[in-house]
């Protein structure tokens, strides 16, 4: 989004016959995609949410039992090793009906 916004503002510098000032906004570009590639791929990302869609019933009834305690931080801490993601307790809890989703928040 960032970078539209710059190679927009810099076609508006251009357009306008100020070379200069469009110059600095491609040096900005420049810089703004030489931080992206500092990044990396995904692999360097850190893992924030996942959501999960089973097809049984039978499966969701036997995931929110597996991590019925996950809902507390205490317990959480006392996780089996099977049950955590790269070594991190995780929380599991049932997603809310589709009416009650707000995806600007997401």
């Amino acid at each position: 989004k960032q970078i539209a916004e710059l190679e927009l503002n810099k076609e508006i510098q251009e357009f306008k016959g100020k070379t200069e000032k469009a110059q600095q906004v491609q040096e900005k570009i420049e810089k703004v995609r030489g931080s992206l590639k500092d990044i990396g791929a995904d692999e360097g990302l850190p893992v924030l949410r996942a959501f999960v869609t089973l097809n049984a019933t039978g499966d969701v009834v036997a995931l929110l039992h597996r991590y019925r305690f996950s809902r507390y931080a205490l317990l959480r801490a006392c996780q089996g090793e099977k049950l955590r993601f790269m070594g991190s307790p995780i929380r599991v809890r049932r997603a809310p009906e589709p009416s009650n989703i707000c995806w600007d928040n997401q």
